[in-house]
């Protein structure tokens, strides 16, 4: 599985990244209350719904986009709060 590190230090799947900064490179955006994540399109649009893929995708993510989204990077790396890291580094698995 190849993984990305974000800023900081948080470790996730890179199917998980991808689909984030797809659906935010969309106008969805990511919040989370709780154990509940929520999407919402960044433009306040209401006619918009995800398609089946990506809510199946949202689905089998869902923990990891809420660790992501929940992040908070250790003295400030990345300031800025969005499931998308600054750099993309792929790794692979051990197994």
């Amino acid at each position: 599985m190849d993984l990305v590190d974000l800023a900081g230090g948080l470790v996730l799947p890179l199917e998980a990244c991808q689909l984030a900064w797809r659906l935010e490179s969309d106008g969805w955006e990511f919040s989370v209350d709780g154990e509940t994540l929520r999407l919402r399109r960044s433009d306040g649009r209401q006619d918009c719904v995800l398609s089946d893929s990506d809510r199946e995708g949202v689905k089998q993510w869902k923990k990891h986009l809420i660790a992501a989204v929940s992040y908070t990077p250790p003295n400030g790396v990345g300031a800025k709060r969005t499931v998308s890291p600054p750099k993309r580094r792929a790794k692979q698995a051990k197994h």
